[in-house]
């Protein structure tokens, strides 16, 4: 009898392991999880960020790697912006523990802005931490899964094409835009006129990425600085989240919006969503087609 007391005792588990993935955890993470989704609707950023841990990341479909507290901060200078807030419908999701105070959540989710023509569905991974006896997201990782019909398609940069400069008497940038002679990128010229009257070119190729099926653009500046994008729809408006890199090695991350205003005239705007060094002001200009 002594030997069964003494088996049992050392293949029992211990009260740490018998509380992982407790049912009033899982109600717990479901809790916030709903709490974030309702938050995100509203664009509520001060709730966003009291549900995120102050380390937290996100890994966007693109790849781009940002602090979580520098996409809030981009989301609440779009909303100043006039850019509705997101909306995320979850599904298909599963929960496991990974120790008594980190879990992983994985699901499908849907995520549109209102008034937006689609929405655009793919994978997510979240990690959530105890954090002051409260559940947080620690992580997020996306991937983008769009069926071949949904997806942009080149030609439906069309109305881009042309000689844009902006509205009014500025002269400091000229964006010339044409399709190569296969139609198989549409090229793009950037030549921005610096305080100092300095040059800089910027040279941008749009395609289809063969690999991905997305919309991408490669850009290529004269000042040794090169960066790349994803181009997604919302409603009439182009969306484009880049990655680039200065000549000097620092890293920044966009949310750049191109919105036709009518044919002749097309906003752009542009918000840094984060920056290794230094401060990257936000753009708003109004560009009309010569």
């Amino acid at each position: 009898m002594a030997v069964l007391l003494v088996f049992l005792l050392l293949t029992a588990p211990s009260c740490a392991e018998a509380e992982i993935g407790s049912e009033a955890d899982r109600q717990a993470i479901h809790a916030a999880g709903k709490a974030y989704q309702e938050a995100l609707a509203r664009g509520d950023v001060a709730a966003l960020a009291k549900l995120w841990a102050p380390d937290g990341d996100i890994v966007d479909e693109a790849g781009t790697m940002m602090l979580a507290r520098d996409m809030l901060a981009a989301e609440a200078e779009a909303s100043k912006n006039g850019v509705k807030p997101l909306s995320i419908t979850l599904s298909e999701t599963s929960l496991r523990f990974l120790s008594p105070d980190v879990a992983v959540e994985d699901g499908t989710a849907e995520v549109g802005r209102p008034g937006a023509s689609g929405r655009i569905r793919g994978r997510f991974t979240a990690g959530w931490v105890r954090s002051d006896g409260l559940w947080k997201l620690g992580f997020l990782r996306e991937a983008k899964v769009q069926a071949a019909s949904d997806r942009p398609q080149l030609s439906d940069l069309e109305p881009l094409v042309g000689t844009w400069r902006p509205a009014g008497d500025d002269r400091s940038i000229r964006v010339v835009a044409a399709w190569n002679r296969d139609k198989t990128f549409l090229l793009r010229t950037m030549t921005v006129t610096t305080e100092d009257k300095r040059e800089i070119e910027i040279s941008q190729r749009i395609g289809i990425d063969p690999v991905s099926g997305q919309l991408r653009s490669w850009n290529f500046s004269s000042d040794g600085g090169h960066g790349e994008g994803v181009w997604s729809r919302d409603g009439d408006a182009w969306v484009v989240h880049t990655t680039a890199v200065a000549p000097n090695g620092v890293r920044t991350t966009s949310f750049n919006v191109y919105a036709f205003e009518d044919g002749n005239r097309l906003r752009w705007r542009s918000f840094p969503t984060s920056v290794a060094a230094g401060h990257t002001p936000p753009v708003d200009m109004v560009l009309e087609k010569e």
